[in-house]
């Protein structure tokens, strides 16, 4: 019983696994206010609240893993203080080479009339997380770190290689729908 517990928490805490929250209209996107932004997802995507901003979970998978979106505000507390800090540590080597990992260059970008930072990566993540056998899944993230007056706001897009390109769309409208308030 605890294995169960603790197989359900780690899957519940994967990217691929967004909990639904609010349910996705077919046609209309999700209106999202937050204390420290605004934006909307596009339809059929589930969103989800969390502390400092939302994930959303886009409506088709690919080896069992779902494209997720996630934005968040990331305050002046954070031990990555400023966008490049963020970025920086996105960009370091990592310990142990992994096959198939690539990490990108940080490109400049302008997200609501602000200059920002992307960084778009090549990973892989291995599904069933909990499984000995699992399936390793090719997999890409974007990063877009956005200035606030104090702190950042973080937007990632992570999802499977192969729904990459076709669900890439719906986070450029949310990239679009942006609206900072910090």
């Amino acid at each position: 019983m605890r294995l169960l517990a603790v197989s359900l928490t780690c899957a519940l805490a994967t990217p691929g696994f967004a909990a639904v929250g609010a349910a996705p209209s077919p046609t209309q996107p999700t209106p999202v206010v937050d204390a420290a932004f605004e934006c909307s997802i596009p339809p059929s995507w589930y969103v989800e609240r969390r502390a400092g901003g939302l994930s959303a979970r886009g409506p088709k998978t690919s080896d069992g893993l779902a494209a997720v979106i996630s934005v968040r505000y990331v305050g002046p507390g954070a031990s990555e203080k400023t966008p490049e800090a963020y970025m920086a540590r996105l960009t370091q080597k990592p310990v142990v080479q992994v096959r198939g990992w690539r990490i990108g260059s940080v490109e400049a970008a302008r997200v609501a009339g602000r200059k920002s930072k992307r960084l778009v990566s090549d990973t892989s993540q291995t599904y069933p997380p909990e499984s000995m056998d699992g399936k390793k899944v090719l997999m890409r993230e974007e990063h877009v770190a956005v200035p606030a007056a104090k702190g950042y706001y973080a937007l990632v897009f992570y999802a499977p290689r192969a729904l990459y390109e076709e669900e890439r769309a719906d986070f450029l409208k949310v990239l679009e729908s942006f609206r900072p308030k910090l």
